[in-house]
């Protein structure tokens, strides 16, 4: 799946667009890849991460554990 946000595209609505079903494969035991690209300062990281101090791990499956 390639998708590309615009501007105006919101955090959540990229995670909830691209990342939440990839995550949901993960947990039925896929191999998945988020590739983020983009210029350096424009939110890859934030959108991986957010702001939690949780581990990368505990911040990728938190949706899972608030919607299931």
């Amino acid at each position: 799946m390639v998708q590309v946000f615009g501007p105006s595209a919101k955090q959540k609505d990229l995670y909830d667009q691209a990342v939440v079903p990839i995550v949901n494969e993960v947990l039925e035991g896929f191999n998945c890849t988020i590739f983020a690209y983009g210029q350096t300062g424009t939110g890859k990281t934030y959108t991986m991460e957010g702001e939690s101090k949780k581990t990368k791990v505990q911040s990728s499956f938190n949706h899972f554990h608030l919607n299931h």
